[in-house]
């Protein structure tokens, strides 16, 4: 369902959908969206009708209606208690779920909880810290996380967590397969109706794991000392600029979530559809630039953005010169990026806020340089 968020965006930008910014978008019971719909907010209540898909980034995600497309949810709290809906894949720090959802079901987050209300009525996807599941799955569950509780049903289960617990109340038609540090834990009165299989997590990794993980690693730290350097060398040398950026993202926050999510879409379809004209190789090669671009800067944007939010709010002043804000900002954004799960969503957050006050100052910069010129 991951692989057909691109494809299902792009079209609907090529023929239109209702989108929606602002700090508290709600739709109210009995309001109807007769299309797809995206939403860049802080806070998003959906208690309507929406005849298509929903796409959301915000803080606060509630969607308690009616949904007849697939839902995709990117936020820090969700609770989905859907009258029904046809898919979900959502990311987020908590999620709850409840209600119909007709078709497969795909969760990341810190915590994730599927309440005795909820159908799911394929498969049911998780990738989590922790996952409590009570309702009533009619396809398989596959799951890695850190500690699951199954009370729910389902026809089969696969795990790799290292503390499983099945409570009485659970019923497994087929196996039970779980990788981890130790047995799963069965409480009597649990149904399984096949085999249990407990595959103990290795103690000794291949010999190219390591090395592989070395290697990432390697990266992953060249690339904060590349971009510490790069911040530093930027607010020396282009500290007016990036005082317009920050101010765009600081001022106009959703309006650049969504143009960097947006673009982040648009760029690579449209370098894709000039590679395929041959003529226009310079300029997907030129989009390809632009793309790699965007996503070294925004993190440092973002960096520098925390940094002067933080030290306003424990400090109540301004610091004289932008580089302690910046270094202190950037290195907890890197920190906090090595959480598992949410890491990953902090990342993606970062790359799209960033991206997107990119595009909006530089943007806004050659405007006001064409005005200059035609006066």
């Amino acid at each position: 369902m991951a692989r057909l968020l691109i494809p299902i965006l792009t079209i609907n930008l090529l023929f239109g959908m209702v989108v929606k910014r602002g700090d508290r978008i709600v739709l109210r019971e009995g309001e109807e969206i007769d299309d797809d719909i995206i939403i860049f907010a802080r806070t998003v209540e959906i208690r309507g009708l929406v005849n298509g898909d929903v796409l959301v980034l915000a803080q606060k995600v509630e969607i308690t209606g009616d949904v007849d497309g697939t839902i995709f949810l990117f936020a820090g709290d969700i609770d989905i208690d859907v009258i029904a809906a046809r898919s979900v894949l959502a990311g987020g720090g908590t999620i709850t779920l409840s209600g119909d959802i007709i078709n497969n079901v795909v969760l990341m987050g810190g915590n994730v909880s599927i309440a005795e209300a909820a159908t799911i009525g394929k498969d049911l996807r998780l990738f989590c810290g922790g996952a409590d599941i009570d309702g009533e799955i009619e396809g398989m569950i596959k799951a890695s996380a850190g500690k699951i509780i199954m009370g729910g049903s389902c026809q089969r289960m696969i795990l790799s967590a290292s503390d499983v617990t099945i409570t009485s109340t659970a019923k497994i038609d087929g196996d039970l397969i779980v990788r981890g540090r130790k047995k799963p834990n069965i409480s009597t009165g649990a149904t399984i109706g096949g085999e249990t299989k407990w595959e103990p997590a290795p103690s000794k990794r291949p010999f190219f794991t390591p090395l592989i993980a070395s290697i990432l690693r390697s990266f992953r730290i060249v690339f904060f000392i590349a971009r510490i350097i790069f911040g530093l060398v930027m607010i020396l040398l282009l500290r007016q600029y990036l005082v317009k950026v920050t101010g765009t993202l600081l001022t106009r926050p959703w309006h650049s979530l969504g143009w960097g999510f947006l673009s982040l879409i648009a760029i690579p379809v449209l370098v894709v559809i000039l590679f395929i004209t041959l003529v226009g190789f310079p300029f997907a090669f030129l989009g390809i630039y632009i793309y790699t671009i965007l996503i070294f800067l925004s993190p440092i944007i973002v960096g520098l953005v925390v940094g002067e939010y933080l030290i306003r709010l424990l400090w109540q002043r301004e610091m004289p010169h932008p580089i302690p804000a910046f270094l202190l900002g950037f290195i907890l954004l890197f920190l906090f990026g090595l959480i598992p799960y949410l890491g990953l969503l902090i990342r993606i957050g970062a790359i799209l806020f960033g991206s997107g006050a990119l595009l909006l100052t530089t943007w806004g910069l050659i405007r006001e340089a064409r005005m200059r010129m035609m006066i």
